[in-house]
C-alpha cells in the first residue's frame, strides 16, 4: 500500500479517520466589530488541572492566522444537533455573504453559536505544528451547557439522532471486554 498515489493514500486516510464519531464545533474569534467562525471537528479536552481545549486547524484556512496571536481569546461551541446549516454554513470559504446564525455573547463580549449544545470561552496557551495544522492548545476561562443531543460527523456526514442500545446488549459487550 505504500507505493500507492499520494492522494488516493490521503483519500483512504481521509475515509479511514472518517470511521471515528466526532461532535461538530464552530471556533469564532471577534476582531474589532468582525466576527470569524470555521466549522471544526478536531476538539478534544485535554487537562482537567488546569482546565485545557485542544482544536486542530489548518494552515490552509483563514482561522489558521486569526488564532496565530498569543494569547488570542476565542470561542467554542459544540453545536445541537438542530444546528447542521450552521456547521454547512461555517464549513464554506466564503460564508461571508449567507445571513449569519443567531449568536450569543459570554462574559460580555465574545460570541457563541446561541443554543449550542456547549460552548467555551478560550484563550490561546500554544501552538503545535503538526504537519499541514495546528493543534492549538487553549485554557478555559469558562464554559456552559444545555441538555441538547449533539450534531454528529461520521463518515463524512451529519446525524442528529444517537440510537440508544438496550441496556442487556450494553451489558453483553461490557462482560465481553472483561
Amino acid at each position: 500500500m505504500m507505493d500507492q498515489d499520494p492522494r488516493e493514500r490521503q483519500r483512504r486516510f481521509r475515509r479511514t479517520c472518517g470511521k471515528f464519531a466526532t461532535g461538530i464545533t464552530i471556533l469564532m474569534v471577534k476582531q474589532g466589530p468582525e466576527i470569524h467562525g470555521m466549522t471544526a471537528n478536531a476538539f478534544m479536552s485535554v487537562s482537567l488541572e488546569p482546565l485545557l481545549v485542544a482544536v486542530s486547524v489548518s494552515h490552509l484556512s483563514k482561522m489558521h492566522a486569526y488564532l496565530a496571536a498569543d494569547n488570542v481569546v476565542f470561542t467554542i461551541s459544540v453545536l445541537q444537533a438542530r444546528q447542521r446549516m450552521v456547521a454547512e454554513l461555517f464549513g464554506r470559504p466564503h460564508h461571508g455573504q449567507a445571513p449569519a446564525p443567531a449568536l450569543s455573547l459570554v462574559d460580555g463580549a465574545f460570541p457563541v453559536v446561541a443554543d449550542a449544545a456547549a460552548w467555551f470561552l478560550c484563550h490561546k496557551q500554544q501552538g503545535v505544528e503538526a504537519g499541514d495544522h495546528t493543534i492549538v492548545v487553549a485554557g478555559v476561562d469558562d464554559f456552559g451547557e444545555r441538555d441538547a443531543p449533539p450534531l454528529v460527523f461520521y463518515r463524512g456526514e451529519y446525524f442528529s439522532q444517537l440510537r440508544e442500545e438496550p441496556e442487556d446488549e450494553t451489558l453483553e459487550f461490557l462482560l465481553l471486554e472483561q
